[in-house]
């Protein structure tokens, strides 16, 4: 039997940790919907350090909001549709389940259940957008939490640290 953590519990963020991220939603949407790919290429990529919107959203300039009402439109746009920030949530959660949830941490999540531990998932509002921001991981630090930031390009090794912290052993 392994240690006993020194955590009784296990607290997720949904959008990016538990749902893929919006970045990655795109990714999927764009390989069905061949037209936003031109729009994507011309961005320099979703949210990348290339995509100047993404930018001057993680410098405070606008808000997230912002972001993804502006990238939802030139999407939409693309595929010859007017979409609003829910209109391309909606297209997201349209996909196979699979494509939409990260299986490691729906995998952790069982496995701290299995362990006795508490499981809880918050978000901050995904009907208007979806992915988490860096200050988040700040917050929870300053409410005590021990926080893990869950990179959307590589979530794996963020995970992995949670089940180390939690010591449910590696996947």
């Amino acid at each position: 039997m392994p240690p006993v953590s020194e955590y009784r519990g296990l607290l997720l963020d949904i959008g990016g940790v538990v749902h893929n991220t919006g970045v990655r939603m795109v990714e999927r949407l764009a390989r069905r919907e061949p037209a936003m790919q031109p729009v994507i290429e011309e961005i320099g990529g979703i949210a990348s350090d290339r995509d100047e919107l993404w930018q001057r959203m993680l410098r405070r300039q606008i808000g997230e909001r912002d972001y993804w009402a502006q990238r939802a439109a030139e999407l939409g746009a693309a595929v010859g549709e007017t979409w609003d920030t829910r209109a391309l949530m909606d297209r997201f959660y349209r996909l196979p389940e699979h494509e939409w949830l990260c299986a490691p941490t729906i995998e952790l999540m069982t496995d701290a259940t299995a362990a006795g531990l508490r499981v809880g998932a918050l978000t901050n509002d995904m009907t208007a957008f979806h992915d988490d921001m860096p200050w988040n991981i700040e917050g929870a630090r300053q409410a005590g939490m021990t926080a893990v930031r869950v990179p959307w390009d590589d979530p794996v090794p963020a995970i992995d640290t949670a089940r180390e912290l939690l010591r449910l052993g590696p996947r």
